[in-house]
């Protein structure tokens, strides 16, 4: 049997379609028993190294990435003669191909219960939502579906009623820089009265952060929202629709562009806030969860079930209705009068990341 495997991840560029790569190939160097050939994005500067060979591929739109999955690497695997093993998309969608695939499947979009709303800026969100699983399921008989949780593995036998032994959950890695990097004391912050408050989220609609500026309305009437800043992991002006309530609300001082940080920065400004707030009603995983409760930060989340399979069994959360702004102004009221009490603490209950599948099984079903 061919022991070539190849691996479809051309749209992993940025954000967390990204960390699935790396981590991806960072075991796929260590199988001995396995050669990989790797398709990825020409942004992403990764080299052939061991038994993983790497081809990079320029930039596509929406047309070329459906030609590529539904032509064009079939096109390139007859052309070379191979016959692989396996081929794995990292990317949610199909190979048009008869060999035995494995999706990992990471966009909750299709499978969500929400309506994508007809307009304009939300075109492709609409695509995702309506269109996209076209791609997903283009080729199901051969087919093995790997997703990161419990509710995205039940939507998808749902929505498509895929065989459960067909569909695997595996964990991603939290690889967090606590034992290599010098970092300050996570009890040693800014002893003043200022309350900040962090989102670490992409500008995307889904990520909710309009309902954050719709409790800091509530709270700013009500005059106790000075020296409490909303701080956003991305620049002023990658959100239109953000810099236009902050003006109309009057929250320009409240509101803090952090810009894109680099893990490292990211686990600085994770240890100084004094609450973790996590709006979004779309997600797959939520690593940001994982990740502040591995701190015993406090959280501040959407009531829904991803955050919920995260989180289980840890114990300093608020779960909100993710668009309730009067109650996601009076979680974070709290927070601010505590703050300004001084009998703001965290967790003292250890979170400790424990998943029961990882990568290693995700080899194992090759």
């Amino acid at each position: 049997m061919s022991n070539l495997v190849i691996v479809n991840a051309t749209a992993l560029a940025s954000s967390g379609a990204l960390t699935i790569l790396n981590q991806f190939l960072e075991h796929a160097i260590n199988d001995s028993k396995h050669k990989y050939l790797c398709f990825i994005h020409e942004s992403v500067k990764k080299k052939s190294v061991n038994n993983v060979t790497v081809i990079s591929i320029k930039k596509q739109s929406f047309i070329q990435r459906v030609w590529w999955d539904l032509y064009g690497l079939n096109k390139y695997i007859k052309k070379n003669k191979l016959k692989p093993k396996k081929i794995i998309s990292l990317q949610n969608t199909s190979v048009n191909s008869n060999f035995e695939q494995i999706i990992y499947l990471h966009q909750p979009i299709p499978f969500s219960k929400f309506k994508i709303k007809i307009k304009f800026q939300y075109v492709i969100f609409f695509m995702y939502k309506y269109v996209y699983p076209f791609f997903i399921f283009f080729r199901t008989k051969k087919t093995t579906f790997v997703v990161q949780t419990d509710w995205m593995k039940e939507a998808i036998i749902a929505k498509k009623k895929i065989a459960k032994e067909r569909v695997y959950v595996i964990k991603p890695d939290i690889i967090f820089p606590v034992n290599n990097l010098a970092y300050p004391d996570k009890h040693d912050k800014d002893n003043s009265s200022e309350v900040f408050f962090l989102y670490p989220a992409t500008p995307l609609f889904y990520k909710n952060h309009l309902i954050i500026l719709d409790a800091m309305r509530i709270l700013k009437t009500e005059g106790i929202l000075a020296n409490t800043k909303f701080q956003v992991t991305f620049k002023q002006d990658d959100n239109d629709e953000l810099a236009i309530k902050i003006a109309k609300y009057d929250l320009v001082n409240n509101i803090s562009f952090l810009g894109v940080l680099s893990y490292e920065e990211l686990f600085h400004k994770y240890l100084k806030a004094d609450a973790i707030l996590f709006p979004s009603y779309l997600e797959s995983f939520g690593l940001p969860l994982a990740e502040s409760a591995m701190l015993g930060k406090y959280i501040i989340c959407s009531d829904l079930p991803y955050a919920r399979d995260v989180l289980n069994n840890y114990s300093n959360v608020e779960y909100i209705n993710h668009d309730d702004a009067t109650k996601w102004a009076l979680a974070m009221k709290e927070i601010i009068l505590k703050k300004r009490s001084n009998s703001l603490s965290e967790s003292e209950n250890s979170y400790m990341y424990c998943p029961k599948t990882s990568w290693a099984d995700f080899f194992e079903l090759i």
